[in-house]
């Protein structure tokens, strides 16, 4: 045999030999979406993403969630999600989830440092110290708060993550009026409240009738009308 009928022999052999990745199975390239939801629909969500702007998720009875469950989506989360790198060119653009990931760590904030808060947590009994996300509005002691992250908690004590996005609830509008311990407000939504001030409040500015704010609370109002809430923090616009 000739040395050109050996080359011919050997690709041969190569060409008829199995292609195989990790050990003889294929790997399925999985394409990734994160960001903030904008709204929650019947049979989807619309997601404002890091990587493609808006984007309306599409879920079915394949889809997998980890964190949290299908009916616990809402306006606000900061998610992840995993497809099959098919996107439609309409607008918006348009995925189908395979998988929806969430992953938070919610607490009262303790302790407010340059460029991160310490949380403590009720329920796990422990403290977390929570880098914030360049850009993130201040945050006070007394917040209660939700803070997206990638998943990762170090193994340090107390534990550290890396937010994505921070949640506090908070309102904001125009002062109606001004009473000694408290004022009056109307959101941009057009509500009415009394926001009621204590000693612990940490107040920014001056307080008068038509100025813009922004009060941080722990989320409870009452049921009269007005509601009332009371602020942890309030900010005035200068």
């Amino acid at each position: 045999m000739n040395l050109v009928s050996i080359l011919m022999a050997v690709l041969m052999m190569l060409n008829l030999a199995p292609q195989s990745q990790s050990g003889g199975a294929q790997t399925q390239q999985v394409f990734a979406l994160s960001g903030i939801i904008s709204q929650v629909e019947e049979q989807g969500l619309m997601l404002e993403s890091e990587q493609s702007g808006q984007v309306l998720v599409n879920l079915s009875d394949e889809t997998v969630f980890e964190g949290l469950e299908k009916d616990e989506l809402r306006a606000g989360q900061y998610i992840f999600v995993d497809y099959d790198g098919k996107m439609t060119r309409s607008l918006p653009p348009q995925v189908s989830a395979q998988r929806i990931a969430m992953y938070a760590v919610s607490g009262v904030v303790s302790e407010v440092s340059e460029n991160s808060v310490t949380i403590s947590r009720e329920q796990e009994g422990d403290q977390v110290v929570v880098h914030l996300p360049e850009g993130a509005d201040a945050l006070y002691v007394g917040c209660p708060v939700t803070a997206y992250t990638d998943g990762v908690m170090t193994a340090s004590i107390p534990g550290q993550v890396n937010a994505r996005h921070v949640e506090t609830p908070t309102l904001e509008g125009k002062i109606s009026a001004v009473q000694e311990d408290s004022f009056s407000m109307t959101t941009g939504q057009g509500e009415e409240y009394t926001v009621n001030m204590g000693e612990d409040t940490v107040l920014s500015g001056a307080l008068k009738s038509g100025g813009k704010v922004k009060v941080y609370y722990n989320g409870a109002a009452t049921f009269s009308i007005p509601p009332q809430v009371a602020a942890i923090a309030v900010e005035v616009e200068a």
